[in-house]
């Protein structure tokens, strides 16, 4: 998987909050469904990875967490803050009103998407425009802490860093695509990053759904003007979601 970053515009150095609301947690009745096919569809088989299975196979521990309850916390915040606009203007003018996908853990699939993109999430169901699908979830960290491995690392702009290396959840797989592309055959981002204030010094980050997202189709978002969408990233075709180059279909 490739490295991302994400930055908001605004800067805050105040103090965070160390304790986050225990909105995630460990069970053994958590797990991601899992196929071996690099494409999905109505005949993919389909199993669970445990939390044990996703630790020996991956490396982090795999984390349950309540979407509901931590996006109605940002929006009693911005009740309380008399807050209008829930999203950035570049996402407000396509979005008039949101929903949250409660079901997540049912509809997101693991899977191999291409040899050199390694694992990716796929929906199971057609998505909505609008639905709140995510919180990345993982561990934060103070700015200030030197960081050596920033593959699954979100930079915030509440004065933490979200880690998802050692823990976290499926969206620590969302692969990335550029938000627009000369070529139709390249399947453009579907998703997008929200920052959303839970309190006066935490800000959380969710993914919204920004176009209707059809059945079994890779859940992907821009990771930012570091990559050279040409070069570095291996694009997807935007019909078949078989990667634009030939790869080998390695097995998990």
């Amino acid at each position: 998987m490739a490295k991302k970053q994400y930055k908001t515009n605004k800067k805050d150095n105040s103090v965070f909050e160390k304790s986050v609301k225990p909105y995630y947690y460990s069970s053994a009745e958590c797990y991601i469904a899992y196929s071996k096919d690099n494409v999905l569809s109505p005949k993919s088989e389909f199993s669970g990875l445990t939390p044990e299975k996703i630790k020996e196979i991956f490396g982090f521990k795999l984390l349950c967490d309540d979407l509901s309850k931590s996006v109605r916390e940002a929006e009693k915040f911005r009740f309380e803050k008399d807050i209008k606009t829930p999203f950035p203007k570049n996402i407000a003018k396509e979005i008039d009103s949101y929903g949250i996908e409660t079901n997540a853990m049912n509809l997101f699939v693991l899977h191999k998407l291409s040899s050199k993109i390694g694992f990716g999430i796929s929906t199971y169901a057609a998505l909505k425009k609008g639905m709140v699908i995510a919180e990345y979830v993982g561990e934060r960290k103070d700015a200030h802490t030197k960081i050596e491995d920033t593959s699954y690392l979100l930079i915030n702009d509440d004065g933490t860093n979200i880690d998802a290396k050692d823990y976290g959840n499926a969206a620590r797989f969302f692969h990335h695509c550029p938000s627009e592309h000369a070529s139709k055959q390249v399947m453009t981002a579907n998703l997008a990053i929200v920052p959303w204030k839970t309190s006066e010094t935490v800000t959380k980050i969710f993914f919204v759904a920004i176009r209707d997202i059809k059945a079994f189709e890779p859940l992907c978002w821009d990771y930012g003007d570091k990559f050279s969408f040409e070069h570095d990233v291996e694009l997807l075709n935007s019909q078949s979601y078989e990667p634009l180059i030939d790869f080998n279909k390695d097995e998990l």
